[in-house]
């Protein structure tokens, strides 16, 4: 099971002849379903029906780096929180002793050979739809910050949360079944809460480390920070890393203390 193949069975490719460019198909796609029976393949129990995407993950992930002792065949839409579920029962697996280190280095190599590899082959992107507010969506915020102005100039959290998620769901609404949702939906990279509420509909509430209060900025990302805000979306940055630089110099301290007292 070679990269070469799977981009031959899964790629969109395109040729040019006599300067005309033309696309060719994929063979298969990996949500093209069919019929699969215990006779056919070993890990299925039963007969099912399940998707070219599945079969892949399994002849790959499960079968490829011999996990069938302890996973059977996996018929189910890979989202975030399966897939972390099923880390899970490997992880579980190597602690337990069930499965050795050696599995385990196999299964985290083909893992993210597949996942890299693959990517720009099989992968959608963001849709133009999913870089803009929709106008209804903007009308809302609109009249959300109008509505709890007063809130929001004295910093109330769960206010602004609250608008958050209406905002959220809203997006979410008027975008309907657009593909640039997929990365998100599946968790597969960014969050609906996070990332893309960042983004393009408010950066939040900021805890100010001095005075211990928050302060929120009502501007996406993509809105650009107004002069009012830099200083709140700066506590932002350095509330991220300087904790973890604090605590990076500490371990480092204590390892050349370690070493002195030794």
């Amino acid at each position: 099971m070679t990269f070469s193949l799977l981009v031959e069975l899964l790629g969109t490719k395109s040729k040019k002849e006599n300067g005309k460019l033309t696309i060719i198909p994929p063979k298969l796609h990996t949500t093209d379903t069919f019929r699969l029976s215990p006779s056919e393949y070993s890990l299925v129990k039963e007969p099912i029906t399940t998707t070219v995407g599945r079969f892949l993950f399994n002849k790959i992930l499960v079968e490829g780096v011999h996990l069938q002792n302890i996973l059977d065949y996996q018929n189910v839409e890979m989202t975030a929180g399966q897939f972390g579920k099923f880390e899970s029962t490997i992880s579980n697996s190597l602690k337990d002793d069930i499965i050795d280190t050696k599995t385990m280095i196999d299964y985290i190599n083909t893992r993210d050979w597949l996942g890299f590899h693959l990517h720009s082959t099989v992968t959608t992107s963001f849709s133009p739809a999913v870089l803009k507010v929709p106008p209804k969506t903007k009308e809302l915020k609109k009249e959300l910050l109008e509505k709890y102005k007063e809130e929001i100039k004295n910093g109330d959290t769960a206010v602004m949360n609250e608008i958050e998620n209406k905002l959220v769901k809203s997006m979410v609404s008027e975008l309907g079944n657009d593909y640039g949702l997929d990365l998100y939906t599946s968790g597969a990279r960014g969050s609906l809460n996070n990332h893309l509420k960042n983004t393009l509909l408010t950066r939040g509430a900021i805890k100010n480390p001095n005075s211990g209060k928050y302060e929120i900025i009502t501007n996406a990302l993509m809105d650009g920070l107004e002069k009012k805000d830099i200083s709140t979306h700066s506590n932002m940055i350095v509330s991220g890393a300087y904790p973890k630089s604090v605590k990076l110099f500490q371990r480092t301290l204590n390892h050349v203390n370690c070493w002195k007292a030794c």
